[in-house]
This record gives C-alpha cells, sequence and structure tokens, in this order.
C-alpha cells in the first residue's frame, strides 16, 4: 500500500490505471472496510488492474463550526493499519492547501429540492461543502468507481445527482450501512462516546426499526410514527432534528400508495450527533 501526499505522486502512482476512489475522512471503521471490499469485487469482477484508492481528508467546508471541525476524531496511523491489511492499493491524503488553494473557496450548490431538507435544513451549507470537496477529489483521482455508504443516504443521493447533472463518467457502487450487535450505525463519531454512551446509541436505531415494522404491518398514518418516535427520544434523553418516512428516490415525502420506504433520523445524544436510516420496501 502506498501513502500519496500529493497530486504528482497520485498521477505518478496510477498512471493510466482506472481508479476506484472511497472518499473518506478518516477515524476508519468496519464500515469503511466494506466499502474496501467492495471495490475490491469490481476488481476481481473487472479482471483489470484496477487501482483502489482511500481518500483521508476532514473537510472543513462541511463541518457545523470550527469546534465541530476540531473535536472530529483523528487517528491516521490506527487507519493507515487498517488499510495496510485490507485490499487498497493507496491512501491519498492531500493538504488544505491542495484542495483548497484559496481562502475564498468557489462552492458548488446542489439543487435545494436535496440539499435544503433534512440534513440541509439543520446543516446549514453542509452539502455545499461535500459537494464541493468530493467533485474536487473526482477531478484529482478521475476515478471510474466511487464508493458510498448508505448510512449517508441523502449525500449519497446529492452526490449521484451532481454526477448526473455534470455528465461525470463515474459509477457510484453504494454499500449497506454496517451496524453493532445492538443495532447502532458504525460511524466515526461514535468514538466520540463512552463505553456505556454506546450501549444507549442504538435507541435512534430502535426508533427507527420500530416505524418500519408498524408500516410492514399496515400503519400509514405517517406524520404520528414520526411524532412519536421524536416523543421517545425525548423522553429518553435525545435531542432529536427530525424523523421521517420518505419516498427513497427524491427523498420526497412518503405517500400512501408508495411501496418503497427510506425512513431517516438525526439525534443528538451526549453531545454527538448520530444519523441513520432504514431502506425497504413492503412485501
Amino acid at each position: 500500500m502506498r501513502i500519496l501526499q500529493n497530486t504528482h505522486d497520485l498521477a505518478n502512482f496510477c498512471h493510466k490505471s482506472p481508479r476506484i476512489l472511497i472518499p473518506t475522512m478518516g477515524a476508519l471503521h468496519e464500515g469503511h472496510l466494506a466499502l474496501v471490499e467492495r471495490a475490491r469485487h469490481i476488481v476481481n469482477l473487472k479482471k483489470q488492474d484496477i487501482k483502489i484508492i482511500v481518500s483521508i481528508f476532514i473537510n472543513p467546508l462541511q463541518m457545523e463550526s470550527e469546534q465541530d471541525f476540531k473535536k472530529y476524531p483523528r487517528q491516521l496511523q490506527d487507519d493507515y493499519n487498517k488499510l495496510s491489511q485490507s485490499s487498497v492499493d493507496a491512501v491519498f491524503i492531500p493538504l488544505t492547501k491542495d484542495i483548497y488553494p484559496e481562502k475564498q473557496t468557489f462552492l458548488l450548490s446542489p439543487p435545494a429540492s436535496l440539499s435544503s431538507i433534512l440534513e440541509g435544513e439543520f446543516r446549514p451549507n453542509f452539502f455545499e461543502g461535500v459537494s464541493t470537496v468530493v467533485l474536487k477529489l473526482f477531478n484529482i483521482v478521475m476515478p471510474k468507481f466511487a464508493v458510498f455508504g448508505k448510512k449517508d443516504y441523502q449525500q449519497m443521493l446529492v452526490i449521484k445527482e451532481m454526477i448526473r447533472q455534470f455528465n461525470l463518467d463515474i459509477k457510484i457502487l453504494s454499500v449497506d450501512t454496517l451496524r453493532d450487535k445492538r443495532g447502532l450505525a458504525l460511524s466515526s463519531r461514535n468514538l466520540l462516546l463512552s463505553a456505556d454512551d454506546l450501549i444507549n446509541a442504538s435507541f435512534l436505531f430502535e426508533c427507527l426499526d420500530q416505524i418500519k415494522n408498524l408500516l410492514l404491518k399496515g400503519n400509514d398514518d405517517f406524520d404520528k410514527l414520526a411524532r412519536d418516535a421524536v416523543a421517545k427520544l425525548i423522553n429518553n434523553g435525545w435531542q432529536p432534528d427530525y424523523i421521517t418516512i420518505r419516498n427513497p428516490i427524491n427523498l420526497a415525502p412518503a405517500m400512501v400508495n408508495d411501496n418503497y420506504f427510506v425512513v431517516l433520523g438525526a439525534a443528538h445524544f451526549k453531545g454527538v450527533r448520530l444519523i441513520d436510516n432504514i431502506l425497504f420496501k413492503l412485501p
């Protein structure tokens, strides 16, 4: 595994080989390694010399505040160790000046229909920051494939729309959310919780899963299901931003005649903001 710290090294290493990019902000866990496995599956399927590149860059433009940026977990050596035992060809760790050479950075604005709701409502400019850094990484690495996890479901839809609108020749590969034995979605921000708090952090997933089960039983009072889940979270010491049932294609509010849903939630627990979603179809 090679460690690449600038665009010149990246270009020399990849040369003319096609690439698969896995963009991350580090603090890697088993969920990230599942993205690597998905990439390796494509390499084996294509039977080509496709380079698997994992980028690690903590993007300041998508952080809620300077404090959020500073407290984001950083464990670069541990990341190296995990990736060196996986099927990664190279780790790309650009400097901030390579990604944002000017203080006044041009921001990419995704369509408001996708970016101003849910995460976009509670994290202003979040998707501008995400879209900007991902497009820059696409331009630098020039991948044929990029791998994203479904845990950040809205983010994945925004990136897919960016690819469509900019006519980029990049195929998005998606990977299901990995969870611990209690159902908690694996996340780098879980490192900010204590061992005891991690046990109770799965309650967000439990609330979403209960909504799913009630929908499967024929309950279609979407607003009440969401309100009840919010109340449960509050009663258990959480500070929810939203719980909602949506159409997974465009994140429009779910309709009674839909048979394909995504239940999404975001809430603060012990000072850490957690997000999750469950994607499913009716029988």
